[in-house]
């Protein structure tokens, strides 16, 4: 699953952006395929940092996952340095900083739209425990 998609990286950026970057076979038009590995591989690879703190894939996609992925999938498919500019390096390294914040639990990631089950509405009880009444530092200088 990827978290973005063709038409997401055409509506963040336009359509000659993605062109200019993904253009492999230098016929003027976008190679939608190239397009989508590429945003196949960003995701794997933002799956790698955030597997430690969340169950991947996300879905639905987060916005931040749909952008991080995109420009990630732009920076790595721009072939040749004269396509990776400098915006598109600091964006590419901006999702990385993010994605290194996030497994390191310095960010978090929040999630667009529902994604766990109904709430169980069973009768069954309910246990929680509250605050420890008496802890050591409370205590101490008592004995």
């Amino acid at each position: 699953m990827s978290y973005a998609t063709v038409d997401d990286a055409i509506s963040l950026y336009g359509e000659d952006y993605v062109l200019v970057s993904v253009d492999r076979d230098k016929d003027g038009e976008a190679d939608p395929s190239a397009i989508e590995d590429a945003l196949g591989q960003a995701s794997s690879e933002i799956d790698s940092y955030i597997a430690f703190k969340y169950d991947v894939p996300i879905s639905p996609s987060p916005k931040i996952l749909v952008k991080y992925c995109v420009d990630i999938a732009i920076y790595q498919s721009s072939p040749g340095t004269l396509a990776r500019t400098k915006e598109k390096r600091q964006r590419y390294e901006d999702a990385i900083a993010w994605l290194k914040a996030v497994s390191k639990g310095m960010a978090a990631i929040v999630i667009d739209g529902p994604t766990d089950p109904e709430p169980d509405q069973s009768n069954e009880p309910v246990l929680s425990a509250g605050t420890r009444e008496m802890t050591r530092s409370k205590m101490s200088g008592l004995l």
